[in-house]
């Protein structure tokens, strides 16, 4: 199944103060190979790209301008932490920012 990026989505229920702000663009990544398509769909207008997993660490202050990626597995790691970088291993793929 190919990833489904929708437009102008609502994170009410994927925040746990349940705002009703709204993600310009949102996917949903169930596995590894969703996670990497992530990256090669051409669908993909915008480079800002948020990571969400429960919800509960983040307080929106205003809609999102941006791809809201929701990630429904668990298996994310923090491998290191420097100045303004994180580096994140999900899924057995490192990835940083």
């Amino acid at each position: 199944m190919s990833l489904i990026i929708q437009e102008n989505i609502s994170l009410k229920k994927h925040n746990t103060f349940s705002l009703n702000v709204i993600a310009s663009q949102f996917v949903e990544i169930n596995n590894k190979r969703d996670f990497k398509n992530l990256f090669l769909h051409r669908n993909l207008l915008y480079e800002k790209l948020l990571f969400l997993g429960s919800g509960s660490n983040l307080l929106f202050t205003g809609d999102y301008l941006g791809c809201v990626v929701k990630i429904n597995n668990k298996g994310i790691e923090i491998i290191e932490t420097k100045n303004d970088t994180v580096l994140v291993k999900a899924f057995g793929i490192v990835t940083g920012k």
